[in-house]
């Protein structure tokens, strides 16, 4: 599926809405409204980052997206800069390193849980050799990496379909149906 980065992200929303929806959990997931150039660059100078262009895309028209994945947020670029949010990504990320799940001590998280057990980052280690830094996903067992962050939202949505498949096909058993 070759779907631009704004399809993506909308196909992606409306397959989270029918989870939720086809297990009546409240509707929680929300994306963020768009960020303006000076606060993308604010978080590139305070981190010393080059955001890669789709993910500066999608913050351009989405700050953030709460409740992307279950409790998982992708950082608003406000979460991005509040201490106690970034006391805490800084904490999973060492925990992460302490535990040789990543190696890099360059690594720029954007999605998050409060219980800090999944997380997606960006490894920088590659960032000045002039490559495009590499997307992890952690989701406490396994580390998955993605070329990009589009690459992770195809892979993130492809994942919530296959739920929903599911999730259709548990109720029409219930109901008897094949």
């Amino acid at each position: 599926m070759s779907l631009d980065l704004e399809e993506l992200v909308q196909r992606h929303f409306e397959l989270n809405r029918e989870f939720r929806q086809l297990l009546k959990m409240k509707d929680g997931h929300q994306l963020g409204p768009p960020a303006t150039q000076q606060e993308v660059a604010k978080i590139e100078t305070k981190f010393g980052v080059h955001l890669p262009k789709d993910y500066r895309s999608f913050l351009l028209r989405h700050n953030g997206w709460s409740h992307f994945d279950g409790e998982l947020d992708l950082l608003s670029t406000h979460q991005m800069l509040d201490k106690r949010i970034r006391n805490q990504v800084d904490s999973i990320a060492s925990s992460l390193r302490d535990a040789e799940v990543i190696d890099s001590k360059t690594v720029f998280i954007v999605e998050g849980s409060p219980t800090g057990v999944e997380i997606a980052f960006y490894d920088l280690s590659s960032q000045g050799s002039g490559q495009s830094p590499t997307f992890h996903h952690w989701d406490g067992e396994e580390l998955d990496e993605f070329s990009s962050f589009t690459d992770y939202l195809e892979f993130s949505a492809e994942a919530m379909a296959d739920l929903v498949k599911e999730e259709k096909a548990r109720f029409r058993k219930q109901k008897g149906k094949p």
